[in-house]
């Protein structure tokens, strides 16, 4: 990896050859939504590092984070399951171990954090979603601070139940779908770890930008 020190910024930049230390990493999932959250993220002041999680690397999430020195880390979105992405497994493990920076999983990366912490992840019972708002029902605390009633863009058909989080998990579960069956959203406890199943990078997500506005405040 080639790693260029922080000096003065002009203004915030996307990386995918030269990178920046104590820059956002985002872990790219082959998903056709990296880029704009690798854009909403600049958009609030922040360079951005974007890393494969798919492509055969020597790299483990451990070097990374000891080369680069991130100031948060995003597990990115991407078809298939969380354990096709070695690298995405590895942070996401990392993290609930508290060895990472604060970071954020969107849709198989919030999986990725999930299977990490032990819960099983099944096919919908509700059924696939592709670009679909759904009411997302929370509590008001962590990422979802400040918030009335949102709703929020699914494009999933593997999910985490609400049902398979109890009281001793590691995990607390912060935001549901309208069935309250589905988890939307969770937070490792103790620890600057969230995961959101839907897309708040997406057009669709009301106030999908607080989401990530919120996430890099930590």
């Amino acid at each position: 990896l080639e790693s260029e020190k922080k000096t003065h910024q002009v203004s915030a930049t996307i990386n995918t050859k030269s990178f920046k230390e104590n820059a956002v990493l985002l872990v790219d999932n082959l998903d056709s939504f990296t880029y704009n959250i690798a854009h909403n993220v600049c958009g609030l002041g922040h360079h951005v590092n974007i890393i494969s999680g798919r492509r055969e690397t020597q790299y483990t999430a451990q070097q990374l984070l000891d080369e680069l020195q991130p100031s948060h880390v995003i597990l990115g979105p991407g078809p298939g399951w969380p354990t096709d992405s070695r690298l995405t497994m590895e942070f996401a493990q990392l993290s609930l171990s508290g060895d990472t920076p604060p970071l954020l999983g969107i849709c198989l990366g919030h999986q990725a954090i999930g299977v990490a912490s032990g819960l099983s992840l099944v096919p919908s019972p509700i059924g696939p979603v592709h670009g679909t708002p759904v009411k997302c029902l929370h509590k008001g605390e962590a990422l979802f601070e400040g918030l009335d009633e949102v709703s929020m863009t699914r494009y999933n058909s593997l999910t985490h139940l609400t049902a398979d989080v109890s009281g001793e998990s590691n995990l607390i579960v912060d935001a549901t779908d309208d069935t309250k069956s589905l988890v939307l959203g969770f937070r490792a406890k103790g620890r600057p770890v969230f995961g959101v199943q839907f897309h708040p990078e997406s057009v669709g997500s009301q106030f999908g930008g607080h989401i990530l506005s919120k996430f890099l405040e930590y």
